[in-house]
């Protein structure tokens, strides 16, 4: 009851009671006063369309770039150069793995440089060797086409001078019958033809001896000058015998009496000593051999170049004894296996062997073209001396004919008829002479030929094999350096592996290992964070995400109170299945030094939220509702008085609800004081807002969860 209607009451039984005791008195009671209208704040339905208000999140301070340092091999971890917190700029070291195998992979690695230079330098002096005796090779194949040349030059002479002789022939034959025919009226004439013969008989006998001078000759000549090439090349050979022994004497001291003594002598063939022994015996007489060559005044004849060729074999049987001897041998202190540039080591002696083997042999094919190609020009020089007396012979026996048939011719007139006749079978007996004379020329000629073509195949053939041969030498050098490289290349690698080394610039976030510890291939080392690119990241509910967007500003703060404004960078598509939250990240920008990862901040930002539905509700503060057990209502305004509608809760957000309405959006509905309203209470409207609001009411806490409290 209302206390002044309560007080009323108690005032008319008060004076109900006294008029019992006496004559009855009568008394005015005060009439009550109208109540006055309660003001109210309004807001139109129309005007809860959408809320708009800040909302605070909670975020943590991460790295835009975070890099887990991993080990990329098994060992134990030494020389650990970091701390949590440190700075590390890009390719420091930050560990590393087994300094045993650091030291073997070293060494590794210098042994495999150490061959690929070595293969380098054997390569470039292969590379010149080579070409030396491929230019041989070419000079020789020049020649047997200077050769070739010359021979079909004399048979294409030979052709012309047979067919000029058996034309001769054939006209003597003729000129015998007619006087046969004409004996006795042309014995003068015949006597005179047969003096004409012999003349051209003895013309054709000085033709073919010229000839045969020419043509011996130029082979003499072609003879000299291989014999010249023989004798300069001899001359290098034991020069060169000598500088291989002596250079392989001054490493290894083989040679006795040479008074040449390395430190590391004694260790020679500690293996087996046979083998140096051996090695010495052979070195010694090899090395005998060769200076006594060298000063021996040499020709350039077959036998000059075979003695040279033994010369060469002994030196080169000395070298292959003293290689099986170094491959007897083990490396020790004072004659190790690998050493400094420039030091002797086993590795240095043995490639300095091998590179006087391969000269050796390089010289010994050579001269064997020489020697091959004086056989070949003194077979042809038999050939053509036969060839070119055969044609002399029947130039003789020509120019014999002529004269007996001039003899035969002066007998007498009376045998004349005789003489005629006999002329006759004496022309075609030279004929047929001719003809053979002829043809045993030309065959001569066309076997010269055959033997120039063969001279010159062999050149071509062995200038083949020398390219052929010094393209797989070469070829295999280069496959020696490319294993050395590739050997390089993968101590290198493993050399890398050793060493743990920042990927980028950055501050130490994570520490997994200490000193000693084992890790494997992909063991996490540290956790290297870029903070110079910081970011904010924070989980917002489905319903929120439709108010958010890229490039939005976002207001960070830290506990200390420090602040920085931020922007929405990305929005997750999909939501963390466990909190069924959208991951939201804001970049700091370059501004953050105060900021660190791993620290948990406040993101605050603006929301727009709209309804849920697309009519018939709208955004109240919680305030403007009255709940009772059987509904939920609000009171709206309608020409001063009040009047509740029935609403329905569709979601609530903080400290304001969306409800489900049915009434026109330009229904007022009242904000507060609903409490002291009842159905048709007269009310005035003391506020009512026009404009869509930041955040309704003004007083309403942020939402989601309370700010953070300031860092102790």
């Amino acid at each position: 009851m209302h206390p002044r209607r309560r007080a009323s009451v108690l005032l008319i039984g008060t004076l109900t009671l006294l008029s019992g005791c006496g004559a009855p008195t009568v008394v005015e009671l005060p009439v009550r006063a109208e109540k006055p209208p309660i003001p109210v704040t309004v807001r139109t339905i129309a005007e809860g369309a959408a809320l708009v208000s800040d909302v605070t999140y909670l975020a943590v301070i991460t790295s835009d770039r975070d890099v887990v340092v991993v080990a990329k091999i098994a060992g134990t971890v030494t020389n650990v150069a970091f701390e949590l917190g440190d700075r590390i700029d890009r390719e420091a070291q930050l560990a590393s793995i087994d300094e045993e195998k650091d030291n073997s992979y070293r060494i590794s690695a210098q042994s495999a440089f150490r061959g690929k230079m070595n293969g380098m330098r054997a390569l470039n002096n292969a590379e010149g060797s080579t070409a030396a005796q491929v230019k041989q090779a070419e000079v020789a194949v020049a020649q047997a086409k200077a050769a070739r040349e010359l021979a079909s030059t004399a048979l294409r002479n030979s052709e012309a001078t047979t067919e000029y002789t058996i034309r001769q022939a054939e006209l003597a034959v003729d000129q015998a019958r007619t006087g046969h025919r004409n004996a006795n009226a042309a014995a003068t004439a015949a006597t005179e033809t047969v003096a004409v013969a012999v003349e051209r008989a003895q013309n054709g006998l000085d033709l073919a001896e010229q000839n045969r001078d020419q043509k011996l000759a130029a082979t003499e000549q072609s003879l000299h000058d291989l014999q010249e090439i023989a004798r300069t090349t001899l001359a290098a050979t034991g020069a060169l015998a000598v500088t291989l022994l002596d250079s392989t004497n001054l490493q290894t001291g083989l040679i006795i009496g040479s008074g040449i003594t390395p430190a590391y002598a004694s260790d020679l063939g500690n293996q087996d000593p046979a083998t140096k022994t051996t090695a010495q015996a052979q070195m010694t007489a090899a090395w005998t051999a060769a200076t006594a060559f060298r000063n021996r005044g040499l020709g350039g004849s077959t036998s000059d170049v075979q003695n040279g060729l033994a010369i060469l074999g002994q030196v080169k049987s000395a070298l292959d004894a003293t290689k099986l001897m170094l491959e007897a041998t083990t490396p020790t202190i004072a004659l190790p296996l690998v050493a400094a540039q420039g030091a002797t080591s086993l590795t240095s002696i043995r490639s300095s062997v091998g590179g006087a083997q391969a000269q050796a042999s390089g010289s010994i094919t050579q001269l064997t073209g020489i020697l091959q190609g004086l056989y070949g020009v003194e077979a042809t020089s038999s050939v053509v001396s036969d060839s070119l007396d055969i044609a002399v012979k029947d130039a003789e026996l020509q120019l014999d004919a002529a004269v007996r048939g001039e003899k035969q011719a002066k007998i007498g007139g009376n045998a004349q008829r005789n003489a005629a006749a006999s002329g006759e079978a004496l022309a075609t007996n030279a004929v047929q002479i001719a003809r053979a004379g002829a043809t045993a020329q030309l065959d001569a000629a066309r076997i010269q030929v055959r033997l120039a073509d063969l001279q010159m195949q062999n050149a071509a053939a062995a200038l083949a094999l020398t390219q052929q041969g010094r393209a797989s030498q070469l070829d295999g050098i280069r496959t020696q350096i490319d294993l050395a490289q590739g050997q390089l290349d993968l101590a290198s690698y493993q050399l890398s592996l050793l060493s743990i080394r920042a990927p980028l610039s950055g501050t130490v976030t994570k520490r997994f290992v200490s000193a000693g510890d084992t890790v494997a291939p992909g063991s996490p080392v540290a956790t290297l964070s870029d903070t110079r690119s910081l970011k904010a990241t924070f989980g917002v509910d489905e319903d929120d995400l439709a108010g958010l967007m890229l490039g939005q500003p976002v207001t960070i703060r830290s506990r200390s109170g420090d602040s920085l404004e931020a922007s929405i960078a990305r929005i997750a598509p999909t939501a963390d299945p466990q909190t069924r939250k959208f991951s939201v990240e804001a970049t700091l920008g370059a501004n953050a030094a105060g900021f660190a990862s791993g620290v948990v901040v406040d993101a605050t930002l603006q929301l727009r939220r709209v309804p849920t539905r697309p009519s018939g509700t709208a955004f109240l503060p919680l305030q403007a509702l009255t709940i009772s057990q059987n509904e939920t209502t609000v009171f709206t305004v309608k020409n001063g008085k009040v009047a509740k509608l029935p609403v329905t809760v569709v979601r609530i957000v903080g400290e304001v609800v969306e409800v489900e309405i049915d009434a026109p959006p330009s229904t007022q509905v009242v904000l507060g004081g609903s409490s002291l309203l009842a159905e048709g209470a007269s009310v005035t409207v003391s506020a009512s807002e026009t404009t869509v609001p930041s955040s309704f009411p003004s007083s309403t806490p942020t939402l989601n969860r309370p700010s953070l409290p300031p860092r102790t």
